[in-house]
């Protein structure tokens, strides 16, 4: 004898028989869903990540994405982890922007490049740069300790115990770090303000 079908065509499925199977091996991350609750064919009740394929996620502005491409260096570092540096490369640039605090953004995904030295997190925040240029042997100071007259930019250092105005050619810069081309040699102090 055939049971009639419930609410709205629905055939309530025996309890004992039913699974529930991820199409993948992993952690759950979320549920949506509770035991009872009605779940339809193919309707996601959750998110499962897994650990085994982690990679960082992260948004940038519509201005600096022509600077990457695919498989360029990127450097990051975990909110959980502040003291350590891990490497990465960019395996995909979102081909259509998206608005994130009323500017365009495009979704960058970086994977590590040793991921068994990465700790196994999940949704954890980090700050990630790219290395937009790669230059071995070079003179660098903190990008605050130059400054600017004019055109020319200079930077205060000690010698003789007493400030000196010396005049700098820039080479690279990282945001918080400046090379210097010429005016400089290794082991001057350079005031920093």
């Amino acid at each position: 004898r055939r049971r009639p079908p419930s609410r709205a065509g629905h055939t309530p499925l025996a309890r004992h028989g039913a699974k529930l199977v991820a199409p993948l091996n992993g952690l759950v991350l979320s549920l949506d869903k509770n035991v009872g609750d009605s779940v339809q064919a193919f309707e996601p009740i959750g998110a499962i990540a897994d650990p085994s394929q982690l990679q960082v996620e992260v948004s940038v502005a519509e201005s600096d994405v022509s600077m990457l491409g695919l498989g360029r260096a990127a450097r990051i570092v975990l909110d959980g982890f502040p003291d350590k540096t891990f490497s990465g490369k960019i395996k995909e640039i979102a081909s259509k922007a998206a608005i994130f605090q009323g500017k365009n953004v495009y979704r960058v995904l970086i994977a590590f490049d040793d991921l068994a030295k990465v700790p196994a997190t999940l949704r954890m925040g980090a700050d990630v740069s790219f290395v937009l240029q790669d230059k071995d042997n070079v003179l660098i100071v903190p990008a605050n300790a130059i400054q600017q007259d004019g055109l020319r930019r200079y930077v205060m250092l000690v010698r003789d115990g007493k400030p000196e105005r010396v005049e700098v050619q820039v080479g690279a810069t990282s945001g918080n770090q400046t090379e210097i081309v010429a005016g400089l040699a290794e082991g001057d102090q350079v005031v920093v303000p």
